[in-house]
């Protein structure tokens, strides 16, 4: 501080203590990082206290396994987030990564990986599918069919990759085995998916209360669209936390080494196993072997003609824009998931209600026209059950089942799989009604057109049921977006994003449709491959 004193200028120089708030306040910033890396480790040490003492105090039940599950995953992601920070030259010798790059140990590698494992996936296809279940070679003459439709109509056959086509068909064939054959898949799936509807089942009480307790005689818009809410939020809340960016990335590179692609293509197509909304049967494991079958198709019709962008996984960088709106903590991310979600539930019941009310108009249309000419009951879903039927057999659907899956396939094209999956569940509730019914009493059923009618219950169970083995296949091919409205979604959004690529992406866009309904067939072709009558 300066002051006017007898005409001379002066100066204070009094030193002035720090508070003790100052100090504090000093001391935090400071030292702010190790403060927290030592909470952290503070509370994971109590938390590993912990699940050892519960382990002595029980262990072995299913309580237990979960436990035991989530907390190695944990540390499986916490270790993964410690390297990621970190070159990993710095942990592993420099030696691991010379040998890793020599070119001649990699192509020994990845030879030796083709030979071994295609040996064993087509013993057992051969040894333990066809000659248990000779039915399943229709499925495995459709897998044919498909990718001689794509060669056919590829847009450069020489510049297919076949390693990647290889790979990619072998490990849908080893999920194949995996999930739908053998027992420790099947259990292990049912296991996610009990436990995923266990998950969603929470959301009921929200529900419950915003809606009283008879929101379960509305399933559609008072239940199954708090669910995908509820799991869209979530899914919000673990990609802040890093949760999906590890199990999307660790599916990336692995299909990115194995079927040779690009570390972007892999990851897009890695991701999208996380998309899907819809809770039924058998959808979780399609989910996981579509991942695969969308490289394939791809690089089947439609080959790169241009390298790669890269080789390995890139690290992707945010924009300014994006660092600003990213979520800061958990509570803003599941603020934000929950707004996100919103729109998207209000876009499905919108959506739903739309292309429903449309397919009515057009089969009141078509219907009308028929009458004209006497040709009565003419609808957009037979017109699908006729059409797409030969599509349904060399899947390896019953042939008494076609019709119908032939117009689920329709459905789906022209509306949404939801939609098509809401109209094959009728079936499978007649199923299980029939098998409930069956269970209870001898009596014999009376059947008239394809409908059942229970005598003892006075019940008559429209169109029937469908079997065990076009459930399965119907669901895998039904598993996918690729229906209109997507197109014009994709459009949209690839605009918004990338409006001087609209052409680009519109002279594609029919054929990715095509290409994409071929994976959601190839899928199911495969698990029809390996269906079993135990599954």
């Amino acid at each position: 501080m300066q002051e006017k004193q007898n005409g001379h200028a002066h100066v204070d120089l009094t030193f002035k203590e720090p508070t003790f708030t100052e100090n504090l306040n000093q001391f935090y910033r400071t030292h702010k990082t190790k403060l927290f890396n030592t909470i952290k480790g503070i509370i994971l040490v109590l938390y590993l206290v912990y699940v050892g003492y519960s382990f002595s105090v029980k262990f072995g039940d299913e309580g237990s396994i979960r436990l035991l599950v989530c907390t190695l995953f944990g540390l499986l992601l916490m270790t993964w987030r410690f390297i990621k920070r970190r070159h990993p030259e710095r942990i592993l010798p420099n030696s691991c990564y010379n040998i890793w790059e020599e070119k001649i140990f990699r192509k020994v590698m990845r030879w030796s990986l083709n030979i071994v494992v295609g040996v064993v996936a087509v013993a057992y296809t051969v040894i333990y599918t066809l000659m248990d279940n000779p039915g399943n070679l229709m499925s495995l003459s459709g897998i044919v069919v498909f990718f001689t439709i794509l060669y056919t109509t590829s847009t450069n056959r020489s510049a297919i990759n076949w390693h990647t086509i290889y790979w990619g068909f072998l490990l849908q064939i080893i999920m194949g085995i995996f999930i739908v054959r053998s027992e420790v898949g099947i259990s292990v799936m049912i296991y996610i998916r009990d436990r995923f509807s266990e998950f969603l089942s929470y959301s009921d009480t929200g529900a419950a209360f915003v809606f009283s307790e008879k929101y379960v005689e509305f399933n559609f818009i008072f239940r199954n669209l708090p669910h995908v809410l509820f799991y869209l939020t979530m899914i919000n809340v673990l990609t802040y936390l890093g949760v999906i960016s590890f199990i999307v990335r660790t599916i990336g590179n692995f299909m990115a080494f194995c079927l040779g692609t690009g570390a972007v293509e892999s990851v897009v197509a890695a991701s999208n196993i996380f998309m899907g909304s819809v809770p039924i049967e058998y959808l979780l494991s399609a989910a996981l072997m579509s991942a695969p079958a969308a490289l394939v198709c791809a690089k089947l019709n439609m080959p790169n003609v241009q390298v790669p962008v890269d080789d390995k996984i890139v690290k992707y960088q945010r924009n300014p824009k994006e660092r600003e709106n990213a979520p800061r903590n958990v509570l803003e991310a599941i603020t934000k998931g929950t707004q996100i979600g919103t729109m998207i539930v209000t876009t499905i019941a919108a959506n739903t209600l739309i292309y429903l009310s449309l397919t009515d108009f057009l089969n009141a249309t078509l219907t009308w026209f028929g009458y004209r000419v006497d040709v009565p009951d003419i609808t957009f879903e037979k017109i699908c059950s006729y059409l797409l039927w030969p599509f349904a057999f060399i899947m390896g659907v019953p042939k008494e089942d076609c019709p119908e899956v032939g117009r689920f396939l329709g459905v789906r094209a022209l509306t949404n799989a939801g939609i098509a999956y809401i109209q094959m569940g009728k079936y499978l509730d007649n199923k299980e009604q029939l098998t409930i019914y069956e269970s209870s009493f001898n009596d014999s059923i009376l059947m008239n057109n394809g409908d059942i009618f229970l005598p003892n219950w006075n019940t008559t169970l429209e169109n029937g049921i469908l079997t065990e083995r076009t459930a399965l296949i119907g669901t895998y091919a039904l598993c996918g977006f690729s229906s209109l409205p997507a197109m014009g979604l994709s459009l949209g959004v690839f605009g918004s994003i990338f409006p001087h690529r609209l052409q680009d992406v519109s002279r594609i866009i029919l054929r990715a449709f095509i290409v994409s309904t071929i994976a959601s067939y190839v899928t199911a072709c495969i698990a029809g491959n390996h269906f079993t009558l135990n599954f």
